[in-house]
């Protein structure tokens, strides 16, 4: 994870109310970052259902070995899945059920990748990401203070955004 990050919303869970140890939210398809993130059974349905994160999707596939490129491209593209959500943590300050699943998963598989490639390219791809994302996408105040700004500047733009969307 990039020091842009460093305050985004942390994921949400917890303990089962039996006390039986187990983790609510627990996926059934497994598999080594999706922890904590499976969707939530409630009575007429299921919260938080997300095929690559939880679902049939998220099957490990044995057998196949990805290429250096090809992981710096999975890199690629959980890198815009993670920033894009939490630049719309960050204007917005709202997320949903599929948001605090598909987040730390794409930071997770990040990581991961960088224990086997190194941090250099993969700290390249994801500077790349977050470069095309600001030129691309965002106003560039908000961006610069979503990048670099303090608790007290992230909260000025939060109230402004607010405040506009009070006027619409």
């Amino acid at each position: 994870m990039t020091d842009q990050n460093r305050n985004k919303p942390k994921p949400i869970g917890g303990e089962a109310p039996a006390g039986d140890g187990k983790r609510l939210w627990e996926p059934e398809v497994k598999n080594a970052d999706n922890a904590g993130l499976g969707d939530l059974k409630v009575r007429g349905g299921r919260i938080g259902v997300v095929d690559e994160v939880n679902g049939l999707g998220a099957t490990e596939v044995p057998g196949f070995v990805p290429t250096q490129h090809e992981l710096l491209e999975l890199v690629r593209y959980w890198a815009r899945v993670a920033i894009e959500i939490d630049w719309d943590w960050f204007v917005a300050a709202t997320f949903g059920s599929e948001d605090i699943r598909l987040e730390p998963f794409a930071w997770s598989r990040i990581v991961r990748i960088g224990e086997l490639l190194g941090k250099v390219p993969v700290k390249t791809v994801v500077d790349e990401v977050y470069a095309e994302f600001g030129e691309r996408f965002v106003d560039k105040k908000y961006w610069n203070i979503f990048l670099h700004g303090t608790e007290e500047e992230r909260a000025a733009v939060r109230n402004e955004l607010d405040q506009h969307d009070e006027e619409r």
